[in-house]
């Protein structure tokens, strides 16, 4: 590793950091490194360039994406065919016109400090809000997990239940933004080179099919191998 640049993350993302799902975390670190890096507080940033640092797929990048602007985290703006423009809402106490966006965006007060903290208050509310919401399990992500074990065990040959790790390891890819087909595919992709593979058999489960660091990699393999005509 060379002498490191910097990037200054704010503390109050550091600082909470348990309370943002793997992917949220990944998706603000990667816009702050493309602004706060660039000493910049707001960008044209692509989907391509979040991927490309977060390892994340679209539709973990998009449903990260929306749950930072529900906290007032981030402000995107989106134009049909145009690069979405980034805005990180942090104070910036030198500039009279960020200060009237925050303003405006959060609240009017008429003391500076008074509207930081309250802000900060209110995000801190959103994010329990949100962590208290993403605790329930909605009817549809119950059919999806469902729906998962019944494949898994179908192409694996195996016997897992709704329940414990299995479950829970479903349940935070669902919530990622991983679709019943996105789940399915890596399930196949993997029981097709494995389960004649005594040796690697035995990662045929959940924990391994659906790791985070592995899982696009998996989808990617079965529309590859769909594309070449595998069955």
């Amino acid at each position: 590793m060379q002498i490191p640049n910097h990037t200054q993350i704010p503390n109050e993302i550091l600082d909470e950091t348990h309370l943002y799902s793997e992917s949220e975390l990944k998706v603000i670190l990667a816009i702050c490194r493309k602004t706060i890096g660039w000493h910049k507080q707001e960008d044209n940033i692509s989907f391509s360039q979040i991927a490309e640092i977060t390892g994340l797929s679209s539709a973990s990048i998009s449903k990260a994406l929306k749950e930072l602007e529900e906290i007032r985290l981030i402000t995107v703006t989106r134009k049909d065919g145009i690069t979405n423009h980034y805005y990180i809402n942090y104070f910036e106490t030198t500039s009279n016109s960020k200060e009237d966006h925050f303003k405006i965006q959060r609240g009017t007060t008429s003391n500076f400090e008074d509207t930081k903290e309250t802000s900060k208050e209110t995000n801190k509310r959103y994010i329990y809000s949100k962590k208290k919401k993403s605790e329930v399990v909605t009817e549809e992500q119950e059919k999806i997990i469902a729906r998962t074990i019944e494949i898994l065990n179908e192409k694996t040959k195996s016997h897992f239940q709704n329940k414990g790790q299995t479950r829970e390891t479903i349940l935070k890819r669902i919530r990622d933004g991983y679709t019943f087909e996105d789940l399915q595919k890596a399930i196949i992709a993997k029981a097709w080179d494995w389960m004649s593979n005594e040796e690697m058999e035995k990662y045929l489960r959940p924990f391994t099919l659906f790791c985070p660091s592995k899982i696009d990699g998996y989808i990617a393999e079965y529309d590859r191998e769909k594309h070449d005509g595998k069955e």
